[in-house]
């Protein structure tokens, strides 16, 4: 009865929230038009007042033909009109309703009956949902703020819309952390049935208050690094937090990466333990995502990783704080398995590379891109050694396969989470911004790095793309929130271009765009052309790839990571 009545309510707040994005819509889009009405009338009155302006002049010129000209020509050119056109006020009401879970006035014979299984289940999912709206709120209040900035003739009456989903997503927190106490009393009883006053005790049960608040998804990464710290929590702490909320530490942006290292792996040894658990508590129970045969094969691949970082973590040519390796994400997105490996200190770091990769990449090839960042920090490392540095291997997003490569599809949700790990870490470390941070990207990852570096807040040094596969042939690289753009692709690389479509596509090579800094990825002085399209293939038989120790663009690379040009 509980859960039907909560389900209802939260039905009901969902079903009114979609109205009320629509009325959100349909306003906006009057007031465009009604902006677009009023710059013509205006465009108009302007234009008249200079004709008017002429007009007038000839009359002192004393040319009686003119004069009559001038006059036929006013009663054929009446003033537009003077009266300003006046928006109608941005009204939106909405308010979420409290959903109870209390038992109390049902009768004390009543008995109820669950699979906890099949709660952790539904469990899971509603908590996947509920981070990937988070992301959207993100995204929205952003586009919100640009709105109000840009077009400040609009009144704003009242605008509910954004604050009622932040607090659909707060009590959908509430029910879940209460489904989650009904799970365990299922569990405690073995199964079966369990009296209503015991389930309405699991209505007591709450997260201490800062705990609570840290997890409030309306807070933005500078309000989550005030929250961590408020809490009192240390990364030591998180081992011993429940496993929903290890989850949501390793996907929440704005905590040190110390604390996002400690909850991604507490979630990965999770799921070498109980891998059906953690299966289901990451949402991935509906049968829309990866199977669990799967997860536990891309579990133990990127456990295989963080192994092998933790040991090349160890020979990195730095002091003894950045002598580690972290594990700074471990989520889902859109049904995939996510994740993040940092080599070096990425809350102390003087300069920071975040690497995405291309198409049909998975957390299960990320010990080969554990490898590459090796490659890269010893490179950089071996120009600049007197700095620190942690270079990131981000595969945060569902990367697309086959066909997707083609659409933007994939890089318009990839994009805001990257925007928001970029912004989060260095959020997380605002008293101590590094020097320098480089944002490198390979052929789908172009269009998803450009993206987030139209939305990050931070402004970053460097975005290298290499074998993009296109970016939006509209960009001004001047709206990214990047001081430098560099571009290469190699002669023998005839996979990016399909990602262009030849040409003809809907995107473009960025080394074409204004202002676009080329290197080239050809033979060099005692460096190697680029065989292919390739990250970093297996060189045994020649092949070469853009991040290969030996490559020509490798050398440009680490050459930027450690000075910000290619010309130093």
């Amino acid at each position: 009865m509980v859960f039907e009545r909560a389900c209802t309510i939260a039905l009901n707040d969902r079903m009114a929230l979609i109205d009320v994005f629509s009325m959100v819509a349909d306003q906006v889009d009057a007031v465009a038009e009604q902006a677009v009405a009023e710059q013509e009338r205006r465009d108009a009155l302007d234009s008249w007042y200079e004709r008017e302006r002429i007009r007038l002049h000839n009359q002192t010129t004393g040319d009686p033909f003119q004069a009559l000209k001038d006059e036929v020509a006013r009663d054929l050119d009446p003033r537009p009109s003077t009266e300003p056109i006046r928006p109608r006020p941005l009204y939106v009401s909405f308010g979420v309703r409290a959903r109870y879970h209390s038992t109390e006035g049902a009768p004390t014979s009543g008995r109820s009956s669950a699979d906890p299984m099949r709660l952790r289940s539904f469990l899971g999912v509603a908590r996947a949902l509920d981070r990937e709206a988070g992301d959207l709120v993100n995204r929205l209040s952003g586009d919100w703020t640009d709105f109000v900035d840009r077009c400040s003739w609009a009144p704003i009456e009242r605008m509910d819309a954004l604050g009622g989903l932040m607090g659909l997503l707060n009590e959908n927190a509430d029910d879940a952390n209460w489904l989650e106490r009904v799970a365990e009393a299922f569990e405690r009883a073995g199964g079966g049935t369990l009296s209503d006053v015991a389930i309405g005790t699991c209505a007591i049960g709450r997260q201490p208050a800062p705990l609570r608040h840290l997890l409030d998804r309306s807070l933005t990464s500078p309000d989550v690094l005030a929250a961590w710290r408020d809490s009192g929590l240390r990364p030591s702490d998180v081992a011993g937090l429940p496993l929903a909320t290890q989850i949501a530490f390793a996907d929440l942006d704005g905590l040190p990466a110390a604390a996002r290292d400690a909850a991604s792996r507490a979630v990965l040894d999770a799921a070498e333990r109980d891998p059906m658990g953690v299966y289901l508590a990451l949402g991935l129970g509906s049968g829309e995502g990866i199977g669990l045969a799967e997860f536990t094969k891309q579990m133990s691949a990127l456990r295989d990783a963080v192994r092998d970082a933790d040991e090349k973590a160890l020979d990195l040519p730095t002091g003894p704080e950045g002598k580690v390796a972290q594990l700074v994400g471990l989520s889902v997105d859109d049904g995939a398995l996510v994740g993040a490996i940092s080599l070096g200190n990425l809350d102390t770091a003087d300069r920071v590379t975040v690497n995405v990769p291309g198409a049909t990449t998975t957390v299960a090839s990320m010990e080969q891109n554990v490898r590459v960042a090796n490659d890269l920090f010893e490179g950089a490392a071996f120009i600049h050694p007197d700095t620190s540095f942690a270079v990131v291997s981000w595969i945060g997003y569902r990367t697309p396969a086959g066909a997707e490569a083609l659409t933007d599809a994939r890089a318009a949700s990839g994009s805001p989470r990257l925007s928001g790990f970029i912004d989060g870490f260095l959020d997380a470390r605002a008293d101590l911004l590094p020097e320098n941070i480089s944002l490198l990207n390979h052929s789908y990852g172009s269009p998803t790095a450009v993206d987030a570096c139209r939305d990050i807040r931070h402004r970053i040094d460097a975005l290298v793309s290499y074998g993009s596969a296109g970016v939006d042939p509209d960009i001004d690289l001047k709206d990214l929130n990047v001081d430098k753009v560099f571009a290469t692709e190699a002669d023998a690389d005839g996979t990016a271009d399909i990602g262009r479509l030849w040409g003809l596509g809907p995107r473009v090579d960025p080394r074409t765009l204004d202002g676009a800094i080329i290197f080239s990825a050809e033979e060099g002085d005692g460096t190697k052309a680029v065989t292919g399209h390739d990250m970093s293939p297996d060189e045994s038989n020649g092949d070469v790839g853009y991040l290969s120790p030996d490559a020509t663009s490798f050398k440009s690379v680490v050459k930027i990571m450690a000075t910000g040009d290619v010309a130093q």
